[in-house]
């Protein structure tokens, strides 16, 4: 895939999430299915969340790039 940019936050959970979403949208499938098949990251997210290592919910900002 192209680079589609970088993310960053505090919350690792809402990073990857982000990141998930970000691929998903630009693609309109995910990806990893075919190589992990049966394992979703829904679920390793939702258990992520609920042991309050982060949360889901995220808000993505745009931030000004020199040279672009």
């Amino acid at each position: 895939m192209e680079d589609i940019g970088i993310v960053a936050g505090r919350d690792p959970i809402a990073v990857d999430k982000a990141c998930i979403d970000l691929v998903i949208g630009r693609l309109g499938y995910y990806p990893f299915e075919k190589a992990h098949f049966g394992i979703t990251w829904h679920h390793q997210l939702e258990h992520a969340e609920k042991i309050s290592l982060g949360k889901t919910s995220y808000k993505l900002e745009k931030v000004a790039c020199f040279g672009r």
